[in-house]
């Protein structure tokens, strides 16, 4: 059969045929043509300054770190700006110097004449060499909640007493045996009694994480 005998149906069959065998070469040819324009953009970006030359460098952030066991600095009594200064002062496992921290964290917290005894009786608990805690009296402790400050004036104390314990390591600054055990416990009360004190919170938070790590040490 010879292209002029094809029949009107057979001539739109070839037609197509031909269209569908051409139809990716027509594609790869427009391709160019139909693909979209790189964005432009119509308004320029203001160029930045030149950073200025400095002799020094910039200077870091650590002094805006408070150091840990962390203690109370913005309270307005003498004895606790004492408590601060001994604590900024003093070099690690400086035991002298702790001890002093300790009586001015004492003397900064107030205690109503009538309970001094049943105080005095309760400090001394701290230091009878035992793990045993005793909880700080209810009375004396009803009296101190009518202050939310007294929170951080415990805390700075519970600090102190922490750093009078015995040296655990000479690198970690951890301090371990009865002392530490009772400050750790007395933040365990503190965190019930002062849940708003940031000291409290703060400190109550390291001796959980020196507790795992001296158990860790000891193991």
């Amino acid at each position: 059969m010879s292209l002029p005998d094809l029949k009107r149906w057979q001539w739109g069959l070839l037609a197509c045929a031909i269209a569908v065998l051409l139809l990716p070469a027509g594609l790869a040819i427009a391709a160019p043509a139909l693909a979209p324009l790189p964005a432009t953009a119509s308004i320029e970006a203001p160029a930045a300054p030149p950073l200025p030359e400095r002799d020094e460098p910039l200077p870091g952030f650590q002094d805006l770190l408070d150091p840990l066991p962390l203690v109370s600095r913005d309270l307005p009594d003498q004895a606790s700006q004492d408590v601060v200064a001994i604590y900024d002062n003093a070099s690690l496992f400086d035991r002298g110097a702790a001890h002093e921290m300790l009586a001015a964290a004492e003397r900064a917290i107030p205690i109503p004449a009538e309970y001094e005894p049943a105080w005095n009786y309760w400090l001394d608990t701290l230091q009878d060499g035992s793990y045993d805690f005793v909880p700080i009296p209810e009375p004396i402790l009803q009296s101190l909640r009518d202050d939310p400050q007294n929170g951080d004036r415990l805390s700075n104390f519970a600090v102190a007493l922490y750093l009078t314990a015995e040296p655990q390591n000479d690198w970690e600054g951890l301090h371990d045996g009865p002392r530490a055990s009772k400050a750790r416990s007395l933040f365990d009360l503190l965190v019930a009694e002062f849940p708003d004190s940031r000291g409290v919170t703060i400190n109550a938070a390291y001796m959980n994480t020196t507790t795992a790590r001296v158990e860790q040490i000891m193991v």
